[in-house]
């Protein structure tokens, strides 16, 4: 009994070094964030449900912040109007994969494909003949070194991250509470690459109910009045908001 119990050991061992090996998170150091900088980010979009991406839009240019929406293609391909009007305010969009799938159940080659697709769509939406990603993040933050070898080989930048709060188990009913964390970690950081989810994309998607209920982590109708008081606290702490072309990615 012992001898299976250390070998269920060791194997969630190897797991869990293993996918930190694959993670996106990145320390500060290794990203190149300046001391009292932070860059918002914000996943699994676009979210037109509850006017969500267009009040992110108003918030940022109400301060001068640039955002970065990773937006997923299929997603983006269903709401084309609010991905040109991301474009079209200077923030920058990433390609964060067609279909979302998790990356240890795809081969490279799919998952590459999968890229493409994306990039597809946004080219097709805009406008841009031969549209190219200059940023992408891999959907569920996992990525091993033979997929960043294609994106170095493609000129394609990894948007890394430099920690996570786990805003995706947070409903409305716990904004302040997610506040605290963001303003807790980023002091702790002095710095950071910041993840939010304006969507939450799941295979099994719950019942339309779950997305006006107060307290549902799928409701995501608080994101920009959290990133607005997220911006003005941060702010009266010394930061600044910075951009991902500063980064040596």
């Amino acid at each position: 009994m012992p001898d299976i119990q250390m070998k269920k050991y060791f194997i969630i061992v190897i797991i869990i070094l293993l996918l930190a090996n694959c993670s996106m998170l990145r320390s500060k150091d290794e990203i190149g964030v300046e001391e009292k900088t932070v860059i918002l980010t914000f996943d699994d979009g676009p979210n037109i449900r509850h006017d969500i991406t267009e009040r992110l839009i108003t918030v940022l240019d109400k301060h001068n912040v640039q955002g970065v929406f990773c937006f997923i293609g299929k997603i983006a391909e269903e709401n084309p109007d609010i991905i040109r009007k991301v474009y079209e305010s200077g923030h920058v969009i990433v390609n964060h994969s067609y279909n979302h799938d998790h990356p240890l159940s795809l081969r490279s080659e799919e998952r590459w494909e999968d890229l493409i697709k994306c990039d597809r769509v946004f080219g097709d939406i805009l406008g841009i003949e031969d549209y190219k990603s200059e940023y992408y993040r891999p959907p569920f933050g996992i990525i091993n070194n033979s997929f960043k070898n294609e994106l170095l080989k493609n000129n394609i930048k990894l948007v890394p991250a430099s920690y996570y709060v786990n805003d995706v188990f947070f409903g409305p009913n716990r904004m302040e509470e997610l506040l605290e964390d963001l303003i807790i970690k980023t002091e702790e950081e002095n710095c950071g690459i910041i993840i939010l989810h304006e969507f939450i994309n799941l295979k099994n998607m719950p019942d339309d109910k779950e997305y006006y209920d107060n307290e549902s982590r799928h409701n995501r109708s608080y994101v920009p009045e959290l990133v607005d008081m997220l911006i003005v606290e941060l702010i009266a702490r010394g930061y600044r908001f910075g951009m991902l072309r500063e980064l040596e990615l």
